[in-house]
């Protein structure tokens, strides 16, 4: 997993692991402007939804930040603000 791009445009991009090793490298993407979240706050991969998929959650919001998940679908991440605790 990485964040690529620059402020604004930035996405989220998985490379899936397969029997022969990981594929393409922007294989499993997020939309762009996709909020990353805060670097001084835990991100990081749970399925969230009992679906099999690793989902990426993070804390956004402004104070208070809160935690929110960009659910894994079939082709890509979905909406990134999906799944949220918010206070």
């Amino acid at each position: 997993m990485r964040h690529v791009g620059n402020t604004g445009s930035i996405f989220l991009s998985c490379a899936l692991s397969g029997a022969a090793g990981f594929g393409y490298q922007y294989a499993f993407n997020s939309a762009t402007g996709f909020d990353i979240g805060y670097g001084d706050r835990p991100r990081g991969f749970t399925d969230v939804n009992a679906d099999g998929r690793a989902d990426y959650c993070r804390f956004v919001g402004n104070s208070p930040d809160y935690p929110s998940c960009a659910l894994a679908e079939n082709t890509g991440f979905g909406y990134q603000y999906q799944f949220s605790a918010w206070p």
